[in-house]
C-alpha cells in the first residue's frame, strides 16, 4: 500500500538472487536433461504470491519431474527415522 502511494523506494525484492538461482538451475539441468526448458509462473493471492518452476520437455511438450527422485529419497529417509523412533519409544 505504501509503495503505491510513493512512500517506499529501493525495496529489496530478491530479483538478483532469483535470477542467479534460475541460471544455476538451468546450467545444472542442461548437462543431465538437454531437452528441458524451464517455465516459471506466479500463483496465489496478491500478498502471498508463490513462484512455481516447471520443467517442460521441448520435444513432447510434457511436464517433467526433475527433482522427484531426490524428494522421494528424503521422504523415505525421514519416514524410516520416524518409524525407528516409534519402535524404540515403544520399549519405555
Amino acid at each position: 500500500m505504501a509503495a503505491k502511494l510513493g512512500l517506499v523506494d529501493g525495496r529489496k525484492r530478491g530479483h538478483r538472487m532469483w535470477k542467479a538461482r534460475k541460471e544455476k538451475m538451468v546450467e545444472d539441468n542442461k548437462q543431465t536433461h538437454p531437452n528441458l526448458e524451464m517455465r516459471e509462473g506466479l500463483s496465489g493471492p496478491p500478498l502471498w504470491k508463490m513462484r512455481t518452476v516447471d520443467w517442460v520437455d521441448t520435444t513432447s511438450g510434457e511436464k517433467v519431474d526433475v527433482y522427484g527422485a531426490e524428494v522421494k529419497k528424503k521422504q523415505d529417509a525421514s519416514t524410516s527415522a520416524v518409524q525407528a523412533f516409534n519402535f524404540l519409544s515403544s520399549f519405555h
